[in-house]
């Protein structure tokens, strides 16, 4: 089996995401108790995702003509989402601006810069992978980012999964 290529391993980060926003949203009418753990997983989540494509993917793309542009407009996306999220960690209700914001900067990539990237011969994908690998690992081993992957345990009142309490 060939390894994850960068634009694999991102478009998995976004289903990721995109599902931990749904969750988010879900659980203030069926599992409230649930919620700041779904948000801080959530926040952590992004912020990861963003450190890896402004210090390992857009970098690299920034080299070619055909994804100067789109890594110049990935990285203006990353940054308007920033604000948005560090206020999600104080408020919910920057949640659909969080929400309607990544969408769009997952869509934006999958749909074009993602694709400009996979045609470049030039571009090592598998290579820039294994270390966007690497660095997540890194950075979900620092303790900053413990809610990250947080334990889960079985609810017994339903079948939900439940966040183990931290401090926020």
């Amino acid at each position: 089996m060939a390894s994850e290529t960068a634009t694999q391993f991102l478009r998995n980060s976004h289903k990721t995401i995109v599902g931990l926003l749904a969750q988010a949203k879900a659980s203030v009418a069926r599992a409230p108790g649930m919620e700041p753990g779904v948000i801080r997983e959530l926040c952590m989540m992004i912020e990861i995702h963003s450190s890896l494509e402004k210090e390992l993917l857009l970098p690299d793309l920034l080299g070619f003509e055909e994804t100067k542009a789109g890594s110049a407009a990935g990285r203006e996306d990353l940054e308007r989402l920033a604000p948005l999220v560090r206020g999600l960690r104080r408020s919910r209700a920057r949640l659909d601006d969080v929400a309607e914001l990544f969408t769009l900067h997952a869509e934006t990539e999958e749909r074009d810069l993602f694709l400009k990237a996979e045609a470049i011969a030039g571009l090592d994908l598998a290579h820039l992978g294994a270390r966007m690998r690497a660095r997540r690992t890194d950075l979900m081993s620092d303790p900053f980012y413990q809610d990250a992957a947080p334990p889960r345990v079985q609810d017994p009142n339903g079948g939900e999964q439940k966040r183990r309490g931290s401090a926020a």
